[in-house]
């Protein structure tokens, strides 16, 4: 696959962060997520603060991580591809986090069910974040150093 341009790189990004407050599942969007997933945890019952920032951090690190891309795209730096993928890693991690703790509630969550009854929210950052991992890298390249004494030592 041909790598995208530089500037499908920062708008990309720009689509990541903006799905984080489009509503990706029942109406739900990943900033309304984090304040019901707290409510969740102050109440008594099975669900733990601990169950919470693990179900969290990676649904916040989507957004920051994109945004890091971005700004460091905007600016011209290098970023390597490791981190450029990690929209995408998190991303599936959470998913996967979602669908593995709510098979035993609910049978609309369990398997490929999960995917027809998600929002453009999520196809949004899905799609974004997979195509963000095949964009150039818009740092510049570093000139090699001439070293002027190698050559005079060759000639001697």
């Amino acid at each position: 696959m041909k790598l995208l341009n530089t500037k499908t790189r920062l708008l990309l990004c720009l689509f990541i962060i903006a799905a984080f407050f489009i509503p990706a599942y029942n109406n739900v969007s990943g900033f309304n997520f984090i304040s019901i997933a707290l409510s969740e945890a102050k109440t008594p019952g099975e669900v733990t603060l601990t169950d919470v920032i693990i179900v969290l951090a990676p649904l916040v690190i989507i957004p920051i991580s994109a945004l890091v891309i971005f700004i460091r795209s905007a600016i011209h730096l290098s970023t390597r591809k490791t981190f450029i993928s990690l929209p995408f890693l998190f991303l599936a991690f959470f998913f996967a986090v979602i669908l593995l703790s709510a098979r035993n509630i609910s049978t609309e969550l369990s398997g490929m069910g999960a995917l027809f009854n998600m929002q453009l929210g999520f196809y949004l950052a899905a799609a974004s974040s997979a195509l963000l991992i095949f964009t150039k890298n818009s740092g510049k390249k570093r000139a090699k150093k001439f070293e002027p004494e190698a050559e005079t030592m060759i000639a001697a």
